[in-house]
């Protein structure tokens, strides 16, 4: 049985909850620019996963043909 997740959505959802939250009613969000905001915030969470990923593929790649 497998879990189907979509990064994406997975990421945007977190992203409206965010500016849904009573905070960001006290400072102000401009619609418009939340789309631009969407993708660099989409960087920051995704960059360091497939970093992260990568590494520990990597290292365990290594780790295999040595031992």
């Amino acid at each position: 049985m497998f879990l189907s997740l979509d990064i994406k959505e997975a990421g945007y959802s977190l992203y409206t909850k965010m500016i849904d939250n009573p905070f960001f009613s006290i400072v102000p969000v401009k619609k418009e620019l939340s789309d631009s905001v969407w993708f660099r915030f989409k960087k920051v969470l995704t960059i360091p996963a497939v970093i992260f990923i990568g590494s520990v593929t990597v290292l365990t790649s290594i780790f295999s043909l040595i031992y």
